[in-house]
């Protein structure tokens, strides 16, 4: 699973000074979907009904404390 990729600035590295994000060609999402095995087999980890994916909010450079957690579906091209 890809979260939604901006192709435009996306292709550029979003690492600044000092551990920070370039926001200008950093993607809209900070997003991932966890998995972990259960007797063999790859699951997802338990998320909101039907929003797979765990995204940080407050932008690419807050501090980790000032970050929220969301749940979020994207739509599938398809």
């Amino acid at each position: 699973m890809i979260q939604p990729i901006d192709w435009t600035v996306q292709h550029t590295d979003p690492t600044g000074p000092n551990g920070t994000t370039k926001a200008a060609v950093a993607g809209k999402y900070n997003c991932s979907s966890t998995v972990e095995i259960h007797n063999g087999t790859f699951v997802p980890v338990p998320t909101a009904p039907g929003k797979p994916w765990t995204c940080m909010l407050g932008g690419p450079n807050a501090p980790t404390l000032t970050k929220q957690a969301e749940y979020v579906s994207f739509p599938t091209n398809g």
